[in-house]
């Protein structure tokens, strides 16, 4: 098994903290998604800010208000809940009340705002700019907003006589206003605001001029006075706002989950937090609602570079994605909870009405409503949605409150897309959800799992099902197998769950078990069950099933799980991995992973066997979940196994692992850890490997400001936020067969007359045979063959490469446009004088790609000189051609043009006088003769002769009428 060959990781920057998506600011468009009248926002590190037509609004809040929710264990007081908030307004006195306001430097990007449930409210490719523009804000003055170094950074640009004595900023809402040593300070209630010393300035002849300039402070209204300066040209002031007192930012974007398209575009889920538009300057606080919460959902492309769009969805109160994944046609299904009785649902929504529960606390966020599943189905561009619905009883669902280990447990579930129709595994505290063809169709116990195949438009359930005990249960992972089943796993406290006849393991173990169940995905018929565990706590949290329909369970044990000899594993780890029959009666082999101390090293997010049987698995552990969770004091990442090519060697007990077993756990193939100095996790969600072995992996990053590794030109670099980042990673493990055939259009390939000559390169990995189609007629079963194309066009070369080991196959295709053959092209110039009465031409060959000529002239002349001069006889029209002749690839080309020499001179003048010499003779003379006339003459007494200079000699007397008739032969 070869080195994993590419990695992506990406700081999302989802927050919309001052930097948002990259390192730019960014004002977003109010296009009606935000009710309130403002036009555009900018998230702050430390608050917001709302820009109206008359001035702004800076609304601030203490950023640790929201950081002790994600990270101190147990329940608040009530004065802990407080949100302390200060807001500030600036108005521009005196001013246009209504000025043009343009966003300009547009990103490539654009957000989505699917919030609420009136489908006129969603607003879809809503512009963000860089740079909001104020034109003709006071008579010849616009106003520039940007960011600069996470400041908000504004210019006034006055045309020439714009009087500056025009502008005026009145404070609203600051405790105090003051000047100290040229800056101006903005006290709050929750730290100063600093505008630094303004800068004045203008450009004359190229050469930038500073003017002198201060601030005046009278009765919070600001202004600024200027030393001289030239009113015949623009003058600029420039001062800049400086938010760096302040401790940190609210606008966290927390990791959940990730999946992947066919494309490889990355899909990364999390939440991402905001508060609303502020109603009255000052300061003032506000009992934390957790109703501030969205679904963030962001594309990336599949190199990480461009970010494809965010879309937001939800609704009043919290809204979380717990799993994702993408349909034939690459519109994404989200699986979540939400507590907002307004959540976008659809027209033809199974259930259109939130249903809620009981108020819900959890550790980072509350459901004052309590709350359902919802089920969302987005367009691939993310601007609409397709089909949305609750799912949910008079309780609370969508949340596992009975079994929860680790931080992040609350919000597990499953979604997958498998036959036109959508499967899903959640949790519910709701009795009587109406489920046709439920094995239990009431809840059993306080809390169950929820089984639920739903058509794809999310408009009926096909079949669902309860599935638990007396005591809670929870449903964490959810498959579909080659055939008509599906597999379901989770966690129970039930000794009494339906348990299949030939169940490898029959009977409840210990206070917590893991458990198996397959269905029939036609009807939900339970085919076989069974419970998975030791006399300890052990959950089920992730399933897989190979081509050959065996099934694998990843999970947690307290316990001692067996192991099975000739399989890989660390005796005495808390981290199992089994392979069972489908009936769920054998137990092929079992293992445990690990570091071997008796510790919980991982929590599992993500869990794949290929096509080749090789076994992944992504995980993490650390102080997030030991101190948000109250988990176990050793839980960390330290010690575990590692190869040596691992990506990174060392760890600081917080950080991501990822681990690959060789074919059917035979032995460790790979394994690396994953972070930076602040404890990686995630809030809950699952995340995916692609067939091939590619993982998509979220991570709530960057926490406090710590490092994350990413990699260079990926949309976001750095955590624009002073908290926390939904992390984005993209790890290619290389452990599948892959063809990928490639040409070095520079080395690789040569022309020769018109046929092009291609030697492929063959990367592939993992495989021993090889079929090439060149798309020419041609084949090779050769690794790097040649081949050749003889005519100009484009061609598709696909080549398959086998795994014969595995007896698994993959297919890729290169194209090669042929358009590069010689190209031999005839041609010429003519350089002559119509009037010439030489008749001289002079040639100038243009021919390309040519080594001999022939010439014709036209006039019976030829020719085989390369620009040959040519002197014709007479005037008239030619017709030259000259063809060019490739003699290496016997290939010729003619190129022909015309030629006109005129006569600029009278008609022939002719003059017939009796000859002197009185014998009846004439004399004939002719003017502006040509060689080129033929002549006709008449004499008038019948007589005809046609001679240029005839001689005639009439015979009788008399008065006669003499004709020419001239013909022109040319």
């Amino acid at each position: 098994m070869r080195n994993f060959a590419s990695i992506l990781l990406i700081l999302t920057g989802i927050s919309l903290s001052l930097y948002g998506q990259d390192s730019h600011a960014l004002f977003i468009k109010n296009d009606g998604q935000w009710s309130s009248d403002f036009n555009y926002r900018l998230r702050l590190n430390s608050g917001d800010v709302f820009f109206e037509d008359n001035g702004y609004t800076i609304s601030l809040h203490n950023a640790d208000d929201f950081h002790h929710h994600h990270d101190e264990p147990g329940p608040k007081s009530k004065q802990e809940e407080l949100l302390k908030r200060h807001v500030v307004k600036v108005k521009f006195l005196y001013a246009n009340p209504f000025p043009q306001i343009q966003g300009a430097a547009k990103r490539s990007f654009y957000h989505n705002y699917l919030l609420g449930n009136d489908p006129s409210q969603w607003r879809a490719s809503v512009p963000v700019y860089q740079q909001l523009n104020y034109l003709d804000l006071y008579p010849g003055v616009n106003v520039r907003f940007r960011g600069k170094g996470g400041n908000l950074k504004y210019d006034f640009h006055l045309a020439p006589h714009a009087d500056p004595r025009l502008l005026q900023m009145q404070y609203q809402g600051a405790d105090m206003l003051s000047i100290n040593k040229g800056h101006l300070l903005i006290q709050t209630s929750l730290g100063t605001l600093q505008e630094f010393i303004p800068e004045a300035y203008q450009v004359i002849k190229g050469q930038k001029i500073n003017i002198p300039c201060s601030y005046t402070l009278v009765n919070h209204i600001v202004k600024f006075k200027l030393g001289p300066y030239n009113p015949e040209h623009e003058l600029i002031i420039d001062p800049e706002l400086v938010f760096s007192s302040f401790s940190g930012s609210s606008i966290d974007n927390w990791g959940f989950t990730a999946t992947f398209d066919h494309e490889g575009n990355l899909y990364a889920g999390g939440i991402t937090f905001g508060l609303g538009y502020p109603t009255s300057p000052g300061a003032y606080q506000e009992i934390y609602k957790g109703g501030d919460v969205d679904m963030s959902i962001s594309k990336f492309s599949a190199l990480g570079d461009t970010l494809l769009y965010s879309t937001y969805v939800g609704g009043t109160d919290n809204d979380v994605p717990h799993s994702l994944v993408v349909d034939d046609d690459n519109q994404l299904f989200i699986l979540g909870n939400t507590g907002s009785s307004n959540y976008p649902v659809s027209g033809q929504a199974l259930q259109a009405n939130f249903n809620g529960g009981p108020p819900l606390a959890l550790r980072f966020m509350r459901f004052n409503h309590g709350s359902d599943i919802v089920v969302t189905k987005l367009s691939a561009d993310g601007t609409k949605v397709m089909a949305s619905t609750f799912l949910g009883g008079t309780e609370n669902d969508g949340l596992n409150t009975g079994i929860f280990q680790n931080y992040g447990d609350n919000c597990r579930g499953e979604i997958i897309y498998a036959d036109n129709k959508v499967y899903l595994i959640s949790n519910t505290r709701s009795n009587h959800i109406p489920l046709p063809n439920a094995l239990n169709d009431s809840i059993q116990g306080d809390q169950d799992a929820l089984v639920v195949c739903l058509q794809n438009d999310l408009s009926s359930i096909v079949w669902g099902t309860y599935f638990g005990g007396l005591g809670d249960d929870a449903g964490y992972s959810i498959k579909p197998d080659q055939g008509n089943k599906v597999v379901i796993g989770g966690a129970t406290r039930s000794n009494d769950i339906d348990i299949s006849p030939q169940a490898h393991t029959p009977n409840a173990q210990g206070s917590i078990d893991g458990y198996l169940a397959v269905f029939n995905r036609l009807n939900g018929n339970l085919t076989a069950s069974t419970y998975v565990g030791t006399s300890d706590q052990d959950q089920a949290f992730l399933i897989d099933i190979d081509k050959f329909n065996n099934l694998y369970v990843l999970g947690q044990t307290e316990g001692q799980m067996t192991m099975s000899a000739g399989i890989y594993g660390t005796p005495n780890s808390r981290q199992f991995i089994k392979k069972f029959d489908m009936n769920l009666a054998t137990e092929i082999w079992s293992t445990t992973i690990g570091s071997g101390q008796a510790k919980d090293d991982l929590v599992p997010t993500a869990f794949l066997v290929d096509e080749c049987f090789n076994i992944y698995l992504s995980g993490w552990n650390g102080q997030s979940n030991v101190l948000t969770n109250g988990g176990p004091p050793q839980g960390n990442t330290l010690n575990l196994p590692l190869t040596s090519d691992a990506l990174q060697s060392s760890t600081d007990g917080s950080d991501f692992y990822f681990m690959v077993l060789e074919r059917d756990a035979k032995s460790l193939a790979y394994a690396t850890y994953f972070g930076g100095t602040s404890n990686e996790h995630v809030d809950g969600g699952t995340s995916r490997f692609d067939p091939h072995g590619t993982i998509y992996q979220a991570v709530c990053a960057g926490c406090s400001l710590e490092s994350f590794p990413v990699t260079p030109g990926v949309v976001s670099e750095t955590n624009n936020s002073n908290n926390c980042n939904l992390g984005a990673i993209k790890l290619d493990f290389e452990a599948t067969v892959r063809a990928k055939p490639e040409i070095d259009f520079m080395n690789d390939t040569d022309t020769i007359c018109d046929t092009l000559f291609v030697q492929l390169s063959n990367k592939s990995i993992n495989a021993q045979v090889f079929e090439w189609d060149f798309g020419n007629g041609l084949t090779s079963s050769e690794e790097e063959p040649t081949t050749f194309y003889d005519n100009f066009g484009t061609y598709t070369i696909r080549l398959i490469a086998t795994d014969t080991i595995c007896d698994i196959a993959d297919t890729n295709f290169i194209e090669v446009v042929h358009d590069t053959g010689i190209f031999l092209e005839s041609g010429f110039t003519s350089e002559y004088i119509g009037c010439d009465s030489e008749f001289r031409a002079l040639f100038t060959n243009t021919s390309t790609g040519s080594q001999a000529y022939q010439w014709d002239f036209g006039d019976g002349d030829f020719s085989q000189e390369t620009e040959p001069e040519h002197l014709f006889q007479d005037t008239g029209l030619y017709i030259v051609s000259l063809t060019a002749i490739n003699v290496k690839c016997n290939k010729s080309e003619t190129f022909v043009d015309t030629l006109v020499f005129q006569d600029t001179s009278s008609i022939p003048d002719p003059l017939v006088e009796v000859s002197l010499c009185g014998d009846g003779s004439v004399d004939i003379a002719l003017d502006n003769d040509r060689r080129r006339y033929r002549y006709s003459w008449d004499f008038g007494n019948g007589v005809t002769e046609e001679k240029r200079y005839p001689s005639y000699r009439y015979q009788e007397p008399g008065v006669y009428t003499v004709s020419v008739d001239i013909n022109d032969t040319v």
